[in-house]
């Protein structure tokens, strides 16, 4: 250090002031929440300026600060003082800086979106109607956490069927809807589907997580299991934008609740820090991939949500050490990455021209690949008929897996209609499911369980063609229950009707063009859905 000169002050009075001197050039703002941020413009090692951005409260910016004096007074300043300085500069950005909002990984702007590539010289894609292209210091602010990782600098003339080597996948429905699932992870505002990856030991559920979320998302360490708490979970959202979750061996209710919550957008209140009376708001709406061994959704609501795929173990042939899967995906991944942002550039464009006829869940995610369709790799068409065939799957699936839906379903066979309080469709369901059923663990003890159980399943149930209703009359609320057909029809896994194609009634007949014209990439003549 070099000796000090004369007349230098020595005392640390004064610092904060000399160290708010220092941050002039920063640029202060505040999130629509009221969280204070600065943004620093800094020089790369290519002499390139990127911007980074510091939380000003908590975080780096006060590493930087520290830093920044030491190289100009060759002086270590003290806490205080910084504290200090810090307290003025998130004032400052509160009460004089503008509100602007701060992202992590991907944004929109008008009709662009802005992927963030978090690499050394601060480069994000920016990805419009007409292409896409790699650029700097975008109109948006991205905060880069720590545990995130750079993605590669995406290349052209690639196709997401370079993606399909690396997916234990073998049917071509199967390989769509993960297609499906990154394009929709790539929507700027969601909501976003649930990707549930089931299978057996050895069926390589970890590592297509992993390299799903690392496409667009990666980051430090492996996957995690779910956190303990609403609070860990709430914190842990914002701060990605791929969530994924490793080895559950079930959904209970309330990570049920949260993971829907977190799939269609919503929000976490708690006590700030530090204060008593504050409340800190986390909003967040973000992708989210599970990974479990045995089924792992059961309530409706929750399975509406769901792309649910079963991986097959895989084959002895097929396995390969760690370092060679990684070193291949890691030579591929910048052409996936491109098409994947071809087909979003295409989504983008395709914005007045493709629109469903009929909705279904999630229909902005649905909406959102079909418009992309014409630049992926299958015909158009083939994704909805694909997402549709899965939810079917997976209603028959969820209502075969409750035992109220289940039974109410066995029990209406030879019924047109009934109606009664449900003390009283308690006491019919629990004869006909017999003492083995009516007695395990989870079947309703009292009426109000079975209408939450009922009010749970009724979309579920009306798809499969039982309808339910709750009529209030003078003494009590009645249970309607009505099926569809006749005796003999309701719509069950083995009654259903199969189509020998996924391109049927339901599935290709859904897409429409709007400029009254074929869809781009359609087959002349082979989909009438295209009009």
């Amino acid at each position: 250090m070099r000796p000090q000169a004369e007349g230098e002050e020595s005392s640390p009075k004064g610092q904060d002031l000399q160290i708010v001197q220092l941050a002039a050039d920063l640029h202060l703002f505040h999130t629509p929440d009221r969280e204070a941020f600065a943004s620093v413009q800094t020089t790369t090692s290519t002499g390139h300026t990127k911007r980074e951005v510091h939380r000003i409260a908590r975080g780096s910016l006060q590493r930087y600060l520290c830093l920044r004096f030491y190289e100009q007074k060759n002086r270590i300043p003290t806490n205080d003082a910084l504290q200090r300085a810090l307290g003025l500069l998130e004032a400052q950005a509160i009460e004089r800086g503008p509100e602007e909002s701060i992202f992590t990984r991907l944004a929109e702007r008008g009709q662009d979106l802005y992927l963030d590539l978090s690499n050394e010289e601060g480069e994000v894609i920016r990805v419009g109607p007409e292409g896409w292209e790699v650029t700097r210091n975008p109109p948006v602010h991205f905060l880069r956490p720590m545990h995130q990782r750079p993605l590669p600098r995406p290349e052209k003339g690639g196709s997401l069927d370079d993606l399909r080597e690396f997916l234990n996948i073998s049917e071509d429905t199967d390989f769509h809807l993960v297609c499906a699932w990154l394009l929709g992870a790539l929507h700027p505002k969601g909501p976003y589907p649930i990707l549930c990856l089931e299978g057996g030991q050895g069926s390589a559920k970890s590592t297509t997580a992993r390299l799903l979320r690392g496409v667009i998302d990666p980051r430090k360490g492996g996957l995690r299991g779910f956190p303990k708490d609403l609070k860990d979970m709430a914190v842990a959202a914002p701060r990605t934008h791929i969530l994924a979750f490793d080895n559950l061996s079930g959904v209970s209710d309330f990570i049920s609740d949260w993971l829907c919550t977190v799939s269609t957008g919503g929000s976490q209140g708690s006590r700030k820090l530090f204060t008593d009376a504050d409340e800190e708001v986390l909003e967040y709406c973000k992708p989210v991939i599970l990974t479990g061994i045995t089924s792992l959704v059961g309530r409706p609501d929750l399975a509406e949500r769901c792309i649910i795929l079963t991986l097959p173990p895989l084959r002895e042939d097929a396995r390969c050490n760690e370092e060679d899967f990684w070193a291949a995906f890691a030579q591929a991944h910048p052409k996936i990455l491109g098409a994947l942002l071809d087909a979003v550039s295409a989504a983008l464009k395709n914005v007045d021209q493709v629109e469903l006829a009929t909705k279904p869940r999630m229909a902005d995610f649905a909406t959102w690949v079909a418009r992309a369709e014409s630049a992926c790799p299958w015909d158009p068409g083939l994704f909805l008929a694909a997402y549709q065939a899965n939810q079917r799957q997976t209603v028959d699936g969820t209502l075969q897996a409750d035992q109220v839906a289940s039974t109410l379903q066995s029990w209406m066979e030879e019924k047109s209609e009934w109606s009664g309080s449900a003390s009283e469709l308690l006491a019919k369901l629990s004869a006909h499911a017999g003492e083995q059923v009516s007695r395990v663990k989870g079947w309703p003890r009292l009426a109000q369980h079975l209408t939450r159980r009922l009010r749970q399943a009724s979309v579920f149930l009306e798809r499969s063609g039982i309808e339910v209703e709750f009529r209030k009359t003078k003494r009590q609320t009645e249970v309607w229950l009505s099926r569809k057909g006749g005796p003999g029809n309701v719509a069950t896994s083995a009654t259903a009707p199969q189509s020998s194609s996924l391109w049927d009634s339901e599935g290709g007949d859904n897409l429409t063009s709007t400029v009254g014209q074929c869809h781009p990439g359609a087959p002349p003549g082979e989909y009438e859905g295209y009009i």
